[in-house]
């Protein structure tokens, strides 16, 4: 009789994943963007990772990071959707303070052009963006997990970024997240990305 009960509850589930997954397909197809990043900000650090249905959006979390002292505390959603001519534009949700603070703000525009977005609406405006790397652009980022520091470059390497919108975001090594890549005008030894190993 448990099985029965097992049976059924999985059953339901898969039938609500299906549903959810159909009403993303159809507000994604009528242009509703739909969360695909989850950024942090805080102490000169932004943070990309790719949005999932487990990180909070309402309740007793969020009451928290209202009540939290953390003035440069910056958490918010980034919607993913296109515009009439098919490019590739965000909209922010702010999750903590009313609005982005200049460095924060500055950081996610700078991501956002890297990766390869040209529009992003912020709460009060619009702010259209160009590509601040081209091909040949060096940049790094060190994990502070494992304290390895990843070079890369190339044509391979950035069309690799624009394609998926958005940089590697995890650490090769050991798996941890990784902060947002900034531009190198060093040579790096050590460690190389795929494309220096070429």
């Amino acid at each position: 009789m448990d099985g029965d009960e097992d049976e059924e509850e999985i059953e339901s589930e898969l039938e609500d994943m299906l549903e959810q997954l159909a009403a993303d397909e159809t507000a994604y197809e009528m242009g509703v963007p739909r969360a695909r990043f989850r950024v942090t900000y805080r102490e000169g650090r932004l943070l990309v990772i790719h949005w999932a249905d487990v990180l909070a959006e309402q309740g007793p979390v969020l009451t928290l990071l209202e009540d939290s002292e953390l003035e440069d505390l910056l958490i918010a959603d980034l919607a993913e959707s296109r515009d009439s001519e098919g490019r590739w534009e965000l909209t922010m949700r702010l999750l903590t303070a009313d609005e982005p603070s200049p460095p924060a703000e500055q950081a996610i525009l700078d991501w956002a052009s890297d990766v390869g977005y040209r529009r992003i609406w912020l709460p009060g405006r619009v702010v259209n963006l160009s590509r601040r790397q081209g091909f040949n652009s060096r940049v790094k980022v060190h994990c502070h997990n494992c304290g390895q520091t990843w070079h890369d470059s190339g044509r391979a390497f950035w069309s690799h970024v624009v394609k998926q919108r958005s940089f590697p975001t995890f650490c090769r090594l050991c798996g941890a997240d990784l902060p947002v890549w900034e531009p190198d005008s060093k040579v790096a030894k050590g460690v190389f990305g795929a494309s220096d190993r070429r």
